[in-house]
């Protein structure tokens, strides 16, 4: 499991996102690599999810408003979200999968700059 951040880099940090994006690129060498023995090799990558973790420190409504307003759909994703995921994934539906990185964050990645008037 890998993160958007490793998708997209651009945060401040340094080491997350340099992590993440060696998870999402060693998936595709491993799919690659483990495909002549039927094994699939999946990358999930989350965008900012609301979990016990990040409610346990405390957050004001204007950072969750903050954390829902990066994603097209302007909605807050949850653990359940990236466990049905990765549920689908363990699947039989998904056998004809491998080396996909499945960004999952309501749209983060699709687009950028949401937040900008039309007409600008």
């Amino acid at each position: 499991m890998a993160s958007v951040a490793g998708m997209k880099g651009g945060t401040p940090h340094l080491l997350s996102p340099t992590r993440k994006g060696a998870i999402v690129n060693m998936t595709r060498a491993m799919a690659a690599n483990h495909a002549p023995d039927g094994i699939r090799v999946i990358c999930v990558c989350p965008c900012v999810v609301y979990t016990p973790m990040m409610y346990a420190k405390g957050m004001s409504e204007e950072s969750r408003e903050a954390r829902k307003n990066r994603n097209l759909l302007k909605t807050e994703g949850n653990g359940w979200d990236v466990g049905a995921a990765v549920r689908f994934l363990a699947g039989d539906e998904a056998r004809w999968m491998t080396g996909v990185i499945l960004p999952i964050g309501a749209g983060a990645t699709a687009a950028i700059g949401t937040e900008l008037p039309k007409n600008a």
